[in-house]
């Protein structure tokens, strides 16, 4: 069996009607996301043991528990890809994350290939344009410096909606799975989007496939679009509708890292303080 594994960072129950009906008035679409719930298994007491991304993508591909760094150890740790591999399947990783590469992770390490969308959040990877205008008062926007800064940069002239991360991660995967179906008999992919994770930075013109745009703009309504945006080109992933057939019908999964449990001062998920289901 070939496997692709799929994991939407931040990307919340609450915004998926496969989970149930959202605790708003307005609803975001994902068709291809609710087909595959519906001829998947749909866990819905699935819980993350470590946060936030990094350790949450260690626990997933070590099976080792780390809450928040601690015994985070990709370097000695045995991991699924290396698994995998020794199985006699190749193994892919496609993702957006810029934490991935730093030396003191290193988890593409095991796979037989890895692909990586550079630009994302605090990716220093351009330079130009040096000034840039902040979408609001820096003081609002955690590690503004750090964190906004460089994302504004390496976006710079952006126009169409294939050029933001999600639409280039996912085609990307889609892409790599056309391109390989005939020369591997086992395969393992693996693609991490770092959307919908901050900044919330959708197209503007991508805000109408909403319904309701409070004034100002609410954070979980900015991350709705790149959520519409996963619609598309994850939902067609996950779905399986790519243009050529993968030799054996791939078993695959879909998960998140991580998930606020509040909307608006209301409690999203369980009451006892468990993190939200995944």
């Amino acid at each position: 069996m070939n496997i692709v594994l799929v994991l939407s960072d931040t990307l919340r129950r609450d915004h998926l009607t496969c989970y149930g009906s959202p605790p708003w008035d307005w609803e975001i679409h994902a068709p291809n996301i609710n087909r595959l719930a519906a001829q998947s298994v749909v866990f819905d007491r699935f819980y993350q043991g470590s946060f936030p991304t990094i350790p949450t993508v260690h626990d997933l591909l070590t099976g080792c528990h780390c809450f928040q760094g601690v015994g985070l150890s990709f370097g000695t740790d045995r991991t699924l890809q290396a698994v995998v591999s020794e199985a006699g399947y190749v193994s892919m990783l496609v993702t957006d994350a810029h934490n991935y590469l730093t030396p003191a992770r290193g988890i593409h390490q095991g796979f037989s290939g890895f692909e990586f969308i550079r630009g994302q959040q605090g990716d220093h990877y351009g330079t130009a344009p040096r000034e840039v205008s902040p979408p609001c008062s820096p003081e609002k926007v955690r590690q503004y410096e750090r964190l906004l800064v460089p994302h504004l940069r390496n976006t710079a002239g952006r126009v169409h909606e294939r050029e933001w991360f999600a639409p280039r991660v996912f085609q990307t995967a889609i892409d790599r799975l056309e391109a390989n179906h005939d020369d591997h008999d086992r395969f393992f992919l693996y693609v991490h989007a770092f959307d919908v994770h901050e900044p919330w930075d959708p197209p503007r013109w991508g805000r109408g496939r909403v319904e309701v745009i409070p004034v100002p703009p609410d954070p979980q309504l900015e991350a709705a679009v790149p959520v519409q945006q996963h619609r598309d080109r994850a939902g067609r992933l996950q779905a399986g509708r790519f243009d050529e057939p993968v030799r054996d019908r791939p078993g695959r999964a879909t998960s998140a890292d991580a998930g606020l449990r509040r909307v608006a001062g209301r409690p999203v998920g369980p009451a006892d303080g468990r993190r939200q289901p995944r």
